[in-house]
């Protein structure tokens, strides 16, 4: 613009600083840091790439950076191994709850996210570490899938290999709390009929008491 033609490069800079200071929501970025400091740490590398690269570059390192890091919650959503809190019928996540108690032998394994092919891997090598690294050898996994609303044909495929795999090394798998959709996906995929319908379960502590009633294989024929 003429009006700013002549003006030094300091004095346009100073211009375009305090634009940007105006623009800045200071009592933002700090809310964001008290609720998640995640969010928090995406957006200030969103505002330095802006600040060091320019406005495009740096609104383009943003984006890539919103989908890396969506990408990456994705396949590796949270998980949880859960015990029952002493007197209660309530399972929570053992780390969050010490106190909560587990049963030799059973694994809970909590999976929050549907298992598809973004995840898939994950879900199965995060099953084989815990059987892994438990101290008394596992014979029974319950799988609660109240988070699971979804199944696509690679997550059925990593079911079917998992329970042919665990199978072999006598761990019987179960699920409980199955959403009636993704329990119409398992049966479709003829995954249903080799767990075993009666290895399906209305809440978590029916799975375990169906564990300490056979506690060998969960499995009434084999009492």
């Amino acid at each position: 613009l003429p009006l700013f033609f002549k003006l030094p490069q300091a004095t346009l800079s100073a211009i375009v600083i305090t634009a940007m200071f105006g623009l800045l929501k200071f009592s933002y970025f700090r809310q964001l840091r008290r609720i998640n400091r995640g969010e928090f740490a995406y957006a200030m590398a969103a505002l330095l790439g802006v600040l060091l690269l320019g406005i495009l570059p740096g609104v383009a390192f943003g984006v890539i950076l919103a989908i890396v890091v969506l990408v990456h919650r994705v396949s590796h959503p949270a998980t949880a191994v859960l015990g029952r809190l002493p007197g209660t019928d309530t399972y929570c996540d053992i780390t969050v709850h010490p106190e909560a108690q587990t049963l030799a032998g059973l694994l809970i394994f909590r999976f929050d996210a549907p298992i598809i092919f973004a995840n898939a891997r994950y879900f199965g090598n995060k099953v084989r570490q815990l059987i892994a690294e438990a101290e008394i050898p596992v014979r029974a996994i319950v799988f609660p899938s109240q988070q699971i609303n979804h199944l696509d044909s690679t997550g059925a495929e990593l079911l079917t290999k998992l329970q042919t795999e665990l199978g072999t090394k006598g761990i019987t798998l179960s699920f409980a709390e199955t959403k009636n959709a993704l329990r119409q996906t398992i049966r479709r995929t003829g995954l249903e009929g080799k767990i075993g319908v009666d290895h399906f379960y209305e809440s978590i502590e029916d799975g375990v008491q169906a564990f300490l009633q056979c506690p060998d294989k969960m499995d009434e024929n084999s009492c």
